[in-house]
């Protein structure tokens, strides 16, 4: 084929037009004329533009991802069918049918081209049967792109809130007016698919499941308020709330219902570093005492060595939950809290196993501190929430305002109640943010597309894929009857869990303070991402994040994993009853202390922790903790020197049976206090804790 003329480009280019033109006043679609970029339209574009085309990928417009279709008056109709994203670009086709024919067609293709994105054009008709040269292409620069519109210089798409798709094509005429054709389409395909991967099922039907488990499973579990969002192709395919935000008010729960997130916030701590990789303020390998010289593990070579990775992946050698009493609603700030790390005790050898660690990311907070000269909070809504758009996400119960669930647990009587808000702001860095299912969203849509939010790079790709990477390996446990089919591998890397599940890969993470829980899944394979918030302390959240996966997988055998749960659940309040009839059984009746209650009073010291004082009221101990002033506990005797604990209801956490222990020394006085707390978070047995004698 012979090279066109610069004359035979322009007259093919003003014939696509005029098709355009003609097909769309034919069949009375709607056309607008003005000068330039009009005021009352954000929709028509000028052909030229002097702006800098923003930073974009195609994973940011896969929203378009479908077979469209629009009918129009006077007859035919227009088809427009964009394939998933393969190798940085999108192909697309968009065509004319009337009486059944072709009539004009055109293909177009969405490449990323210096870091943002390239619409190329090329047409051809009834006299043209193949692709034309590349010199006889139309290419449309991005422009500008918002979370439901993507602006072409020349053609526009946006989002409709009912899930279809509007296209605007602007033509220039010779005196320079600008006529905008306007094509409005609904969805006629199931969602496509990548090459390699599964379709999953029709998601009406699906989303139709997930909506009644949801359900099923907070009846299951009692729990007051849920919400949940499902993200898919660069948007947000669900998003709703359940139940109330709390049980003595009528407010039902919405997509816009805060919660505290808890350890979902870690993540957010790690891309806080990682901006700051990016930015040539860190690297992943510094030493934590480079930027934090007062920072000291119990060993000497361990605190020369702790790099800002170990941080973030829990191979610091010591416990899971280690010195959690030292930020759990004490007085203690930040700073306090990570001087008293030298005052832990390992478990282990330094990088030889998993151990999760919250003290970590309150240091790792402290390093994003020292290196911005900004709070971690400032730092978070500057680099993070507010490029997100996530307005209603805070760093603080005390910037929630309105529309905001209450925690609930069984704390002080066993019988469900609404707790106050947790107040944790002295360990930002491991929990500190507050969020919803609709500002959640976000966050997990900017990850699944590399980082990037609709043209705002947040992430830098490559430290994205740090996150994402296994640091720690964790071991499965032993499952003999080979029950657990679907997951082989488990990891953690910087802010997530890592695991495979049914041949996937999942970034995931949970989170959980008094009387909230939740669960936020990514699965990189299918764009697709899940949050659960619940306020409640209950499994409810995994169960439903796994039911999303299993249908979005395409799972077909989905066990009711939550009412195997409950029928378990049944099993262990039973063997709790019967330890607890062991134990009173075991009891020794009638004894008495060994010395008189007033001197088992006194100040018990902790190097770890701080103080806990043991007083006299009336004919009874109680035990008060000084750093947390709402630990506060009658001490009921048991036998001998040993008190069994009774938590005033200042306490939120729902902590069973314990008792206390004192030693008494062979002159005859209290030496040491041993709290034996059983819990699942809390270690009380790491305090020590002995007798300080008064001045």
């Amino acid at each position: 084929m012979t090279q066109p003329s610069r004359q035979q480009n322009t007259s093919r280019l003003l014939r696509l037009f005029t098709y355009l033109l003609f097909w769309t006043v034919s069949l009375n679609c709607f056309v607008k004329s003005t000068h330039g970029q009009t005021a009352n339209t954000q929709n028509t574009l000028q052909l030229e533009s002097n702006q800098s085309p923003p930073q974009a990928s195609t994973k940011a417009i896969e929203w378009i991802v479908g077979d469209w279709k629009g009918d129009v008056s006077g007859g035919g109709t227009f088809e427009e069918s964009w394939n998933p994203a393969a190798g940085g670009s999108m192909l697309g086709m968009f065509k004319m049918v009337v009486d059944g024919k072709s009539v004009f067609s055109e293909h177009m293709v969405i490449m990323e081209r210096d870091g943002s994105l390239l619409l190329r054009l090329k047409h051809f008709d009834d006299q043209l049967h193949a692709w034309e040269e590349k010199d006889q292409t139309v290419d449309f620069p991005l422009v500008k792109l918002t979370e439901t519109e993507a602006f072409f210089s020349g053609l526009t798409f946006r989002k409709e809130g009912n899930g279809n798709l509007s296209i605007f094509v602007a033509t220039k005429k010779k005196d320079g007016a600008i006529s905008e054709l306007v094509f409005h389409a609904n969805r006629v395909d199931a969602q496509k698919t990548a090459p390699g991967q599964t379709p999953p099922i029709d998601r009406s039907s699906m989303l139709a499941e997930i909506d009644q488990y949801i359900q099923k499973v907070r009846r299951d579990w009692d729990v007051p308020g849920i919400a949940v969002a499902i993200v898919q192709g660069g948007e947000l395919v669900w998003a709703k709330g359940y139940g109330v935000r709390d049980i003595n008010k009528p407010e039902s729960m919405d997509a816009d219902t805060l919660f505290a997130v808890a350890s979902n916030s870690k993540a957010f701590t790690a891309a806080g570093l990682a901006i700051l990789v990016e930015d040539g303020k860190l690297n992943w390998d510094d030493r934590v005492i480079q930027h934090l010289p007062r920072f000291q593990m119990p060993d000497p070579w361990i605190t020369r060595e702790m790099t800002v990775r170990d941080l973030l992946c829990h191979r610091s050698g010591m416990d899971t939950f280690s010195g959690d009493l030292l930020w759990y609603d004490t007085s203690y700030n930040a700073d306090q809290i990570v001087d008293r790390i030298r005052h832990l005790k390992p478990v282990s050898s330094f990088r030889s196993r998993y151990g999760y660690q919250n003290l970590m990311y309150i240091t790792a907070g402290k390093v994003i501190e020292k290196l911005s000269s900004k709070s971690w909070a400032e730092f978070m809504h500057e680099r993070i929430l507010q490029p997100l758009n996530m307005n209603r996400t805070t760093t603080s119960v005390k910037d929630i305002k309105d529309n905001y669930a209450a925690p609930h647990n069984k704390s002080g009587g066993g019988t469900l109640r609404a707790l106050p808000l947790g107040d944790v702001d002295n360990s930002w860095g491991a929990c500190g943010l507050n969020s919803s299912v609709n500002d959640m969203s976000k966050w997990m849509m900017m990850q699944l597309a590399g980082g990037q939010w609709y043209g705002k790079r947040i992430l830098a790709e490559q430290q994205l894929h740090q996150m994402w990477q296994p640091w720690m390996v964790l071991q499965q446990p032993y499952d003999p009857k080979k029950k657990n089919t679907m997951k082989n591998f488990q990891a953690y890397g910087l802010g997530y869990f890592l695991a495979d599940w049914y041949g996937h890969k999942v970034v995931n993470h949970s989170g959980g303070l008094d009387g909230m829980i939740s669960q936020l899944a990514m699965v990189p394979s299918l764009d697709l991402g899940v949050v659960v918030l619940t306020n409640s302390e209950s499994s409810a959240s995994r169960f439903i994040r796994d039911r999303v996966l299993e249908c979005f997988m395409g799972v077909s055998d989905r066990p009711d994993r939550s009412a195997e749960a409950v029928a378990k659940l049944a099993e262990t309040d039973q063997q709790n009853a019967a330890k607890r009839d062991r134990m009173d059984a075991d009891r020794k009746q009638n004894t008495t202390t060994t010395v008189p209650l007033a001197e088992l009073a006194g100040r018990f010291r902790s190097e770890l922790y701080g103080d806990v004082l043991v007083s006299v009221e009336g004919d009874h101990l109680v035990l008060s903790m000084e750093p947390a002033k709402n630990f506060i506990a009658d001490l009921e005797h048991w036998h001998h020197n040993t008190f069994q604990i009774r938590w005033r209801d200042s306490v939120k956490y729902n902590f069973p049976r314990g008792f206390v222990n004192f030693t008494i020394n062979a002159a005859g006085k209290p030496e040491q206090m041993v709290m034996d707390q059983p819990n699942d978070d809390f270690w009380f047995y790491e305090l020590e804790l002995r007798r300080v004698e008064a001045k």
